[in-house]
């Protein structure tokens, strides 16, 4: 009999485990319940003339609408700010809808068809403070927001993107980034440790560390940076912005500005964009 009482504890356990409640995954709450939206920007590219070309919401050297035929890839159809908590740390999302046309025979571009989808871009709470105070100086020049995860859903323009599931991801892309600055920390540590040279160089180990994750091109890179350029036209102040696109790399910001934002971008008056502004 006594041989028996293993066995029976073995199946008790296997009982008792498989008979847990199921656990809810975590999933991250936006704390702004009906946060403004944009609905409506200019969108200006200079196109193969040399002129200049307007669409709305859309960034094209042709005229095109959102509602017709396979718009460009530089589109939205709205975009608005919220904010999350997380660890103890209050984050801010860039949440933006897109149209984006995809190919059956993606080689040949052949049979085309529509899906949406919803993009965020993550902010620590000091790189959306810097936007603010930029936008609110009013300053002529061009600042850059770096996110610290992104990430999007899609699918078919006949379906439907919950919140929930936009929210879901997000809490996926947050968790992935706080791993990966516990993988960034313990590499970080062990160099600090035996290497002499990189203790005399940076002083002290937090200024290390803050330089280990910089260097990361996982996180931080220029195509994936929110642009914004104060201006004023015709006496209005307005608001230009860039979206994160991911493709429109420059290795650097000056190229960037050269290359990209003299020749198209998104405007809105300035008093709307500040709408969009949570705190």
């Amino acid at each position: 009999m006594k041989s028996l009482y293993p066995l029976i504890l073995i199946l008790v356990f296997i009982e008792s485990a498989y008979s847990q409640e199921r656990i809810k995954p975590e999933r991250i709450e936006f704390l702004i319940e009906n946060p403004v939206k944009l609905t409506k920007a200019d969108g200006w590219c200079i196109n193969n003339d040399g002129e200049w070309t307007k669409n709305t919401n859309i960034l094209s050297k042709r005229h095109e609408s959102l509602n017709k035929g396979y718009p460009s890839d530089y589109n939205f159809e709205y975009l608005y700010f919220n904010k999350f908590n997380y660890n103890n740390i209050t984050f801010y999302c860039l949440v933006f809808k897109k149209i984006k046309t995809l190919y059956l025979y993606s080689s040949i571009k052949e049979d085309p068809f529509l899906t949406n989808e919803i993009h965020f871009f993550i902010f620590r709470p000091e790189y959306y403070q810097s936007m603010i105070d930029f936008v609110n100086s009013k300053t002529q020049g061009l600042i850059f927001l770096k996110p610290v995860a992104l990430g999007y859903c899609s699918a078919l323009t006949s379906e439907y993107i919950s919140e929930n599931q936009v929210k879901f991801e997000i809490t996926n892309k947050i968790e992935s980034y706080f791993d990966f600055l516990s993988t960034v920390e313990s590499k970080a540590s062990n160099t600090w440790e035996r290497d002499k040279k990189t203790r005399k160089l940076y002083k002290s180990f937090d200024n290390y560390l803050q330089k280990s994750i910089e260097k990361s091109d996982s996180y931080y890179n220029q195509n994936n940076q929110f642009a914004i350029n104060n201006a004023i036209v015709n006496g209005q102040e307005v608001i230009r912005f860039l979206l994160p696109f991911n493709n429109m790399y420059y290795s650097d910001e000056d190229a960037f500005i050269k290359n990209i934002f003299t020749k198209k971008y998104f405007e809105v008056p300035r008093s709307e964009f500040m709408d969009l502004i949570i705190n």
